[in-house]
């Protein structure tokens, strides 16, 4: 850590270099999800020529892969003037270290600029736990899909990796299965339900944030909202509570 503020030029740029393609897209969406994060305020950096003009972001491998044996780590070097170096294994700790970039920039309210304090900056991180996790359950309280994409936005701010997410218990079944298809009449109400596309949606949206989705399903306990559609399964009305 130094000792010099450096603004962020007026056309700061974040650029990819890499073999593949995925590799490249992916980074090109989350360099631009996190442009829109940092400049949040209107910027007058237009006289600054000089200062950071951008992150050159190197990624040397090309699995798209995530799992426990993903490698998240991630070295960022920001300079007091010129082009800062983010360099990773994998885009997910590259996305790691572009959340840690956006945490490092501030806003200066009186010159309107962006900048970064006590530079040069040298950070070389990798997480403690590969599972790195929290619970939401959506069988006790629904939430929309909206909800659920800000709650893994969340999540990949906290450079957590996994959505463990809750669905189904004695409360309610609110997922659509086509296998079973009265089973989702346990959800709360029709409008209060998972299709499979939206799980679908969900997974894809979370990879993209570098968090895996772990479901669980409660059983052989944990299983009254089962016998709305089922009731046949159930052993005896009392059981059904």
């Amino acid at each position: 850590v130094g000792t010099t503020t450096v603004h962020l030029a007026s056309q700061f740029l974040f650029m990819t270099k890499t073999t593949s393609e995925d590799v490249r897209t992916f980074m090109s969406a989350a360099a631009a999800e996190y442009f829109r994060l940092i400049i949040t305020h209107r910027s007058d950096a237009s006289n600054v020529t000089s200062g950071l003009t951008g992150m050159n972001i190197i990624v040397t491998g090309t699995d798209m892969t995530l799992g426990l044996a993903t490698d998240e780590s991630y070295s960022l070097e920001i300079p007091s003037s010129g082009l800062a170096t983010l360099s990773a294994a994998s885009v997910y700790g590259a996305r790691h270290g572009l959340e840690t970039f956006s945490q490092l920039v501030g806003y200066d309210l009186e010159s309107g600029r962006y900048l970064i304090a006590n530079t040069p900056i040298a950070v070389h991180d990798a997480p403690r736990f590969s599972h790195r996790g929290m619970l939401l359950d959506t069988a006790r309280h629904y939430h929309s899909i909206p909800t659920l994409k800000r709650y893994i936005r969340s999540l990949a701010h906290a450079k957590l990796n996994v959505f463990h997410w809750h669905l189904v218990d004695n409360q309610a079944f609110p997922l659509q299965l086509h296998s079973l298809e009265k089973i989702v009449r346990g959800a709360y109400t029709p409008e209060e339900i998972y299709t499979p596309e939206d799980v679908s949606e969900i997974v894809a949206y979370a990879k993209a944030w570098g968090i895996r989705v772990i479901p669980e399903f409660d059983t052989p306990g944990h299983a009254t909202a089962w016998c709305v559609g089922y009731p046949e399964i159930c052993p005896s009305p009392a059981w059904r509570g």
